[in-house]
């Protein structure tokens, strides 16, 4: 029902029922005031109630001068009757406590006589029969009066009552109807106790309709049967009138004519002005819109064109609205709101409704009534909404999104990933940090305890928001959280679901303590996981966790040699009788050795920066106290630099399985700056965006950015520096875009620590006994060597790889390595001999050892195939299905038989599917060997059939077909990248063409479904290169951002547009803008390396200022990272005051950043 303003029982008491209209004027007025009696008795109580919960909800009303013991109006919480009497006869009646005079109230307020309670209660009675003869004659010479005043006026006001109605039907003052009750005001009347209404019609006549208080509606709402629903969303803001429409604050809208249950809306650009009967007909032939969305633009704001509709010079718009008002109604003016709901999102929301209320259970039903609230969001923006509007829209819709989040969780409370999450999401920018670490710990209560679901991505959420946080961030509080998490994962059952979980939590920690100047401690982490998990003893493989846990800490806290370091050899061997190895010396800065006239904070950071070169590694305590005795003046040492036991054991858990054995070592080397990826799809590692730091290392970030002398036009591009793909054997030594060890990665291990790289040598070369690192350690290790060094590099490599061949003479992977170097020094002859040794000597070797032969083979066909010897390449692949020592020589180009090519094609089929079927089942963590095999034999199918049928179609069907096979997201990117280089490798042949829009079909599909792999991303650039084809590697790449964005992935959108043009000069504003939304975007603000991407472009435009805006937002997103803090001190010193400095080193100290030299 529509309850009018005013209504009694619509604002105080919804319960309360207006007494029935009597028609017979002359009806009863005892039996009337009885009941009113009971009515205004319930008043009473409600009066009672209310003034003890509401004291003063009326206190800007009442006079001053009333000051009386009595109970004021704004005690009871209830509007004021002054002109009532108060009627003692009636039963149950009782005079309530006096209440001020509303009449008098705006006036002069009258002088209170004093009266004692006794003469109050005699008089009471006589008064009120006085008061009552003297209303009835006076108010009989006022109606008269009155009605005879307006009868004169009763034409006049009819049409402008109707005006102001506005259509509604609703009677004005002087024809109200039966139903209407007026409680009058009387002036005259100045009783002190509240004035009890008569419900008479004489009453209801005396005064004006402004006079007049409340009006009691006992119709029944005619617009719930007219529109079909109660809800007040349905009454159309707009009336038509004749060819006029109501509502609308521009009245140059006019209506021309009915089109069903649509009306024709032109607007007047003056006044008189018509159209014809052409400008209608093309009115037809447009888009129906919503008058709204014309309002929106201003009177004099051209209509855009693209807009859904064609704009004319006087437009003429089907306007899709209810048309079933033909007479004026009371409308008022629409107020402009926030949720911007149309017809078709309210029919939507009633029926999610509806089929929530019949299954709440239904969690696909929530979810899509939470995805429907996102369209208002979008119908905005696709209306072209104001920034302003726009942000208010959303803070209207995350507010309705929060309810249904909170309904959802009641009867989902486990819905971690659909529910939780993205609630948390929601709210992270709305609510404050206290409110919203409360609702975190709740969350984490709620899915740690058993029976939680999504604990994973719940505490990964977690750590993130503590971790980007600026208010809660420090240190101290951090790895709480950690031991907190650690806790919860090491108390589960699942045991390889939770070695996952903690190797992914630990990696995380490590990152967190490396970045923040900890360096010392993560490494010792991962030094005491590698060696408990990797070197245990065999006579405590079988005793349990804790008591292991007690044997190691004799073994740290003897000061062996850790792994990594000169000299280990494990835990396994150094049980008893270990003799303690010192660790690497260090060599501290002074800032009193530097220049007088160089800057205070200048010479700090540089003895900061090489403090923290020179001592990354952790020392030992006798280490240290031998630099103490050699060095008296140092007499402050360094808390941090030393690490033991109890500093690492609440982070310490048992890893049984091998393959996540082998990814702690590759996580290990990721922290000390080389980029091992280890077998892992590239969507994996982009999880983790805060542990991305590639570009906060000094050399890859100058790779980054083009030379400052334009290049030739021939000069090459340089490779993107950050190498993301997963790792194969192939891999190791190719072209600069697709190499996992150059020059430019050797280099920046080397500047990143000192003596870093014989750590990493020395961590390779112990931990290649593993499994699942066995194949891969020693080619790194010699890809390592390649690139030492410019000029001497590959020559000492080959050296080194014939003293490991002399050790493990049946590492096939090493052979081929090795016969790689040879190819890397284009002796093309040479590399062919090491081949045919290896395939020769590799059958005597024992079943075990031969896993890496297919390698072996694939590589030779390879280097046959690109020198266009596709025979010698066939008969290679043959060799390998046959198992024949045969291997043709140097100047053949036989073609094998036909026999042997069909064997050949049913072995390694056959092979592949074994293979194939072996990696489907370990789902959850694939062996890294197998998953390497498995490429492998599927790279020599493909290229078997190539070489075997000489089409380049049967080799693409076939590697579509193993695609569609392999489960395992690593296994198909290695499938699709030899997919992709064996077409590139088809289109260089001489005297083929393959048309360019195949071979950009076929990367685009690639870089869609893992848009986070660099090698597919370099083939992208390359290839659209040749054309000068800019725009469509941005579509591609633009799409990808939009829908899986990723900091490898913006900062590949960068480094293109920095190399589009070779010899010519990037543009600016496109490069800065790119940034922008980078670090806006949510994945982009957790990575500090496109901050120090922004910060660093910034400076080299000279943007000094700009840099400086950003450096503060970076260090707001990223509080945990040291080396964003430094460049207060480095790179911007110049437009920073010795105060700002002092200011943000007490920041560090406040977030606990390490500080290694003293201030």
């Amino acid at each position: 029902m529509n309850q009018k303003p005013g209504f009694l029982g619509s604002s105080l008491f919804p319960g309360f029922d207006p007494l029935p209209n009597h028609a017979d004027a002359d009806a009863d007025d005892d039996a009337v005031l009885q009941s009113s009696a009971h009515v205004f008795g319930a008043i009473d109580e409600v009066l009672a109630t209310t003034s003890a919960l509401n004291p003063a909800p009326f206190a800007s009303v009442q006079p001053k001068e009333n000051t009386s013991n009595a109970l004021s109006n704004a005690q009871k919480g209830f509007p004021v009757f002054a002109s009532f009497s108060f009627n003692p006869s009636l039963p149950g009646a009782t005079a309530p406590s006096s209440v001020p005079d509303l009449a008098s109230a705006t006036t002069q307020p009258r002088k209170r006589e004093k009266r004692n309670d006794a003469d109050s209660e005699s008089d009471s009675d006589e008064l009120s029969r006085g008061k009552d003869r003297k209303e009835k004659k006076t108010k009989k010479d006022k109606i008269a009066k009155k009605h005879k005043r307006s009868k004169e006026k009763e034409d006049r006001g009819k049409d402008r009552d109707k005006r102001d109605d506005g259509g509604r039907g609703i009677k004005s003052s002087h024809h109200r109807e039966k139903g209407a009750t007026v409680y009058p005001a009387n002036r005259e009347v100045t009783s002190r106790a509240l004035a009890i209404p008569t419900f008479t019609k004489a009453a209801s006549n005396d005064v004006s309709s402004n006079l007049s208080l409340f009006r009691m509606d006992r119709r029944g709402d005619s617009e719930n049967a007219r529109y079909g629903s109660a809800s007040s969303s349905k009454v159309p803001r707009y009336f038509s009138y004749f060819n006029r429409i109501y509502g609308v604050s521009d009245t140059r809208f006019r209506v021309s004519h009915r089109v069903g249950n649509s009306i024709v809306v032109y607007s007047l650009h003056k006044p008189g002005e018509r159209l014809t009967s052409r400008d209608f007909r093309i009115a037809l032939r447009g888009t129906p819109i919503r008058l709204a969305s014309m309002l929106r633009k201003t009177p004099t704001e051209a209509i855009s064109h693209s807009d859904d509709f064609i704009a004319f010079p006087k437009s003429s718009l089907i306007l899709n609205m209810p048309s079933t008002h033909d007479k004026p109604q009371e409308v008022p003016f629409p107020v402009s709101t926030n949720l911007q709901e149309t017809p078709e999102f309210l029919a939507e929301t009633r029926r999610l409704n509806l089929r929530l209320e019949n299954n709440p259970a239904n969690l696909a039903t929530w979810l899509e009534l939470l995805a429907l609230q996102d369209s208002l969001l979008r119908n905005a923006e696709a209306e072209s909404t104001s920034a302003r509007a726009m942000a208010s829209l959303r803070r209207s819709v995350t507010e309705k999104k929060v309810a249904i989040y909170e309904k959802a969780l009641r009867q989902h409370p486990y819905a971690a990933r659909e529910l939780v999450l993205p609630m948390l999401e929601l709210v992270a920018e709305v609510w404050d940090a206290p409110r919203l670490l409360t609702t975190w710990d709740r969350v984490l209560k709620r899915v740690s305890g058993p029976g939680g679901v999504g604990t994973f991505e719940v505490w990964d959420r977690y750590v993130t928001y503590r971790m980007t946080s600026y208010a809660s961030f420090g240190v101290s509080p951090m790895l709480e959280v950690f031991e907190q998490c650690f806790g919860v994962f090491q108390a589960r059952r699942d045991f390889e679901g939770s070695q996952m979980a903690l190797l992914h939590f630990f990696k995380r920690l490590c990152s967190m303590l490396f970045d923040a100047g900890y360096t010392e401690r993560a490494v010792a982490l991962y030094q005491a996981m590698i060696e408990f998990s990797c070197f245990t003893p065999p006579a405590f493989a079988q005793m349990d966790f804790e008591q292991r846990m007690d044997l190691f800490e004799d073994f740290w806290e003897s000061e062996c040699a850790r792994v990594g370091e000169a000299g280990a050899t494990g835990w396994k061997e150094n049980v008893i009788g270990a003799v303690g190895v010192a660790a690497y010396i260090p060599k501290r800065g002074d800032v009193g050795d530097e220049d007088e006239g160089d800057d205070e904070y200048a010479a700090w950071f540089r003895c900061e920066a090489e403090a923290g070169f020179m001592n990354w590694a952790p020392q030992r305590s006798t280490t240290a106290a031998t630099a103490k005795a050699d060095d008296d003046d140092d007499a402050d040492e360094d808390p941090f630099a030393t690490i033991i036991f109890d500093d690492i054991r609440p982070f310490m858990f048992d890893i049984s399985h091998p393959t996540l054995k082998a990814r702690l070592v590759t996580n290990f080397a990721q922290l000390l700056s080389c980029q091992l990826n280890m077998t892992e799809s590239s969507t994996m590692l982009e999880s983790l965006s805060p542990c991305q730091v590639q570009l906060m290392n000094n050399s890859l970030l100058t790779s980054f950015f083009p030379p400052k002398s334009p290049r030739g036009s021939e000069g090459p591009v340089p490779a993107f520096p950050i190498k993301n793909f997963p790792l194969a054997q192939d891999n190791l030594f190719r072209t600069a875009g697709s190499c996992l060890l150059d020059d430019v990665q050797v280099r920046g291990i080397q500047d990143a620590g000192h003596q870093r790289l014989a750590f990493l040598c020395h961590l390779l070369s112990q931990c290649r006994s593993f499994d699942d690192l066995d194949d891969v350690a020693m080619p790194l290790m010699l890809s390592l060597e390649a690139c030492e060094g410019s000029k001497g590099g590959l020559k000492a490599a080959l050296k080194a790889g014939k003293n490991m061949l002399k050790e493990a003479r049946m590492n096939l992977s090493l052979w081929a390595c090795y016969a790689g170097l040879e190819v890397a020094r284009r002796k093309l002859d040479e590399a062919r001999k090491i081949y045919q040794t290896a395939i020769m000597s590799y059958r005597t070797f024992p079943l075990e050892q031969q896993h890496d032969a297919v390698l072996l083979h694939l590589a030779y066909a390879e280097l046959e195939a690109e020198a266009e010897r596709f025979h010698v390449a066939l008969q290679v692949l043959v060799s390998f299905a046959d198992r024949s020592v045969e291997l043709p020589s140097l100047t053949t180009e036989e073609r094998p038989p036909a026999t042997r090519i069909l064997k050949a094609r049913k072995f390694l089929q056959e092979m592949t599917s074994i293979a194939m079927q072996k990696c489907n089942q370990e789902a959850l963590a694939p062996s890294s060997q197998s998953l390497r095999k498995t490429a492998c034999l599927v790279a020599c199918g493909g290229l078997f059939e190539y070489l075997s049928t000489d089409k380049i179609e049967d080799a693409l069907q076939y590697f579509d077909k193993m695609h569609t096979k392999a489960d395992i997201p690593a296994l198909r990117e290695l499938i699709l990248d030899s997919k992709l280089r064996i077409l590139l490798r088809h289109s260089k042949r001489s005297g083929i063409f393959v048309r360019p829009g195949d071979i950009r079909d076929a990367i685009e599909k690639a870089v869609i479904e893992f848009p986070h792999n660099s090698t597919f991303l370099t083939m992208l650039v390359e290839g659209e290169a040749k054309f000068k084809m800019e725009n469509r590697v941005r579509r591609v790449i633009d799409s990808c951002l939009k829908t899986n964005p990723s900091s490898t992935l913006w900062a590949f959108a960068v480094w293109t547009e920095l190399h589009h043009h070779i010899g010519e000069v990037y543009n600016q504003n496109t490069v800065q803008s790119l940034l922008s939304r980078a670090i806006e975007c949510p994945v982009g603000k957790q990575a500090p390396s496109l901050w120090q991407l922004a910060i660093v472009f910034e400076i080299l435009t000279g943007n000094l200022q700009r840099a400086k805006q950003l450096l503060f937002r970076a260090i707001r997103e990223c509080p945990w990272s040291k080396g964003l803090y430094l460049l207060v001190v480095g790179e911007l010193r110049g437009v920073f005051g010795a105060d700002e400095v002092a200011e943000i080193v007490g920041v560090m100290e406040e977030k606990e950043i390490r500080i290694r030299i003293p201030l």
